[in-house]
């Protein structure tokens, strides 16, 4: 049997919510700053405030766009 063989689409790898004021990558918050932003002021990326600004989370922001507009 092939464990690898899968019949149809794959399965999502995440199922990512965007709350205002919460990370959707690290999730920090204003009260509760990530480990980058421990060292200096959380902004955000985003509107929304579901993006900060740490290059981790930064880098994933065009695909997290992407998934939004494909769930409007």
């Amino acid at each position: 049997m092939n464990l690898f063989h899968c019949r149809g689409p794959a399965p999502p790898l995440m199922i990512t919510m965007y709350n205002p004021g919460r990370c959707a990558v690290c999730g920090c918050t204003e009260q509760e700053p990530c480990d980058f932003h421990r060292r200096r002021p959380l902004w955000w990326v985003d509107v929304e405030h579901t993006i900060c600004a740490a290059p981790r989370c930064f880098k994933l922001y065009p695909r997290i766009l992407r998934e939004r507009r494909l769930h409007r």
